[in-house]
């Protein structure tokens, strides 16, 4: 490859062969990897040792439960153009490229891959970790809040004194509201599903005015049937389901679909 030391950004071949964790990590331009790949293409030393980053990265990618923030990104990818790494050393037991220049052995490029590419995923100074344990968090909370969700609506459900009050919804499908108390559940069947950016919301309507009881579902998970709890419902209320911008309204934005008198 007579080429590669005159249009990339590194001097010479031996530059070439201390890229080969960068691209692995997508951390090259677009000259430097056109010209990376061409190398690579007759150098069979580098190609084992991209492989060797590139699977080391997806291990222990595989504890992430969530992307981090494209500025993290940026950020690390930064700082692989900024670090160079050492020319390979002449040792023992290296092999020759084609050049003459020596290349460790294969089972040493595979420990100095992973302890690469384990440096570059902790140059955020444990933010990966940060964000793996608020991901874990953040799942954990929601199944909390999906459990006490669903006793709640078994609790108003198996009441023997509950009552059930039905309407239509202008859209297609039906609201019941099972009441027990002060405490409700919202129950839709056969409703339509919603665009993308919009969600049902709940409200309870009174003379005093209008209050907001949360959110059903938004977009395509709001069709068909689904099951909402309410509390603090009073005899006289009037519970009405609206579509709302997703994230819901303050107070609502559209005409009710659908009211149901307690």
């Amino acid at each position: 490859m007579t080429d590669d030391t005159t249009t990339a950004g590194p001097g010479d071949a031996a530059d070439l062969h201390a890229l080969t964790g960068a691209y692995a990590l997508d951390a090259l331009d677009d000259l430097e990897r056109r010209t990376f790949e061409r190398h690579l293409a007759g150098c069979a030393a580098c190609r084992e040792e991209v492989r060797g980053f590139r699977e080391t990265a997806a291990r222990l990618a595989d504890g992430v439960t969530l992307a981090p923030a494209g500025a993290m990104r940026d950020r690390v990818l930064a700082e692989v153009r900024r670090t160079p790494q050492l020319p390979p050393l002449q040792r023992d037991g290296e092999q020759q490229d084609a050049a003459g220049r020596g290349r460790p052995p294969a089972s040493g490029r595979t420990w100095v891959a992973a302890a690469a590419v384990a440096a570059v995923l902790a140059l955020g100074g444990g933010t990966f970790g940060a964000v793996e344990w608020r991901a874990a968090q953040d799942a954990r909370a929601r199944q909390d809040a999906a459990v006490a969700r669903e006793q709640r609506i078994a609790t108003v459900l198996s009441d023997p004194a509950r009552r059930l009050v039905s309407a239509p919804v202008s859209s297609g499908g039906t609201v019941t509201l099972a009441v027990a108390g002060d405490r409700a559940v919202v129950l839709t069947a056969g409703v339509a599903g919603l665009p993308a950016d919009r969600t049902y919301q709940l409200w309870v309507v009174r003379s005093d005015g209008i209050r907001s009881l949360g959110l059903g579902p938004a977009a395509a998970d709001a069709a068909g049937s689904w099951a909402r709890p309410v509390e603090g419902i009073r005899p006289g209320d009037t519970v009405a389901v609206s579509v709302e911008p997703q994230g819901g309204s303050q107070q609502p934005t559209t005409e009710p679909v659908a009211a149901v008198k307690v």
